[in-house]
């Protein structure tokens, strides 16, 4: 089982989907590169107390 989330790239502002790497977790970071722009961006996520998930992504540090 997968769980996706979109996010908007903090570089170009395309809304990307991306599956989120351990669907058993309640919450995480990991770095991924942009399918639009190719640059580094950082995707924060979570869940609520009822499962819902929630992600955001920033600029990765250099």
């Amino acid at each position: 089982m997968e769980d996706f989330c979109t996010v908007t790239c903090p570089h170009c502002f395309q809304k990307i989907q991306i599956a989120i790497p351990d669907p058993f977790s309640r919450s995480g970071e990991f770095d991924y590169d942009c399918e639009v722009c190719c640059r580094a961006i950082l995707v924060k996520w979570q869940r609520d107390s009822g499962g819902e998930l929630f992600a955001d992504a920033e600029a990765a540090e250099a």
